[in-house]
């Protein structure tokens, strides 16, 4: 299969983000990133605001994996419902991840909330890019993401800087803004 001027253009961009993610200039993390939004207590749970409002990714999630599973197999447009089962996953993820970090805030706790945002990220930025570019750039992205995501996380706490989170998560925004 020849690849497209969609693919190639693609391509460009995620190395691009890649150089600048790599090469850009370092971005800190916010001295009191953890120090915001809702600090009491309610029915025990410390951060309650924070850590409950986590409910509605978790049930969209699950609201979106029931769906799935109940469309007709011939209603399955190509592989795009792995995808779409991948942005549902990590809504569930999402809500688990965050809701642990917010139970105390904190560096440690900050990298499992963001190891979960990976898994919705590469399944919403595939399900994008199946639809608009094609199935296999689609899946490339979301091997990219996944890929990519963890590593992101990991240089931010090893190094302290940033910038490869933010070309990720902004990256990510304007690709699909693009594809809009």
């Amino acid at each position: 299969m020849m690849t497209t001027r969609l693919e190639i253009g693609l391509l460009l961009a995620f190395a691009g983000a890649l150089l600048w993610a790599v090469f850009g200039p370092a971005v800190p993390q916010h001295a009191h990133y953890h120090d915001f939004a809702d600090a009491r207590v309610w029915l025990g749970v410390p951060c309650a605001l924070d850590v409950l409002s986590n409910l509605p990714f978790a049930v969209g999630g699950l609201w979106g994996l029931a769906t799935l599973q109940r469309l007709q197999p011939g209603a399955k447009a190509g592989g795009q419902q792995h995808l779409a089962a991948l942005f549902f996953i990590g809504l569930v993820l999402t809500a688990l991840c965050s809701g642990f970090y917010h139970l105390h805030p904190d560096n440690a706790g900050l990298v499992i909330d963001r190891l979960g945002m990976v898994v919705a990220f590469a399944g919403l930025l595939a399900v994008a890019v199946a639809d608009r570019v094609s199935a296999r750039a689609g899946v490339l992205t979301a091997a990219t993401v996944l890929l990519l995501g963890p590593l992101s996380i990991w240089a931010w706490a090893a190094s302290g800087n940033l910038l490869s989170w933010v070309v990720l998560q902004a990256g990510g925004v304007l690709l699909m803004l693009t594809l809009a």
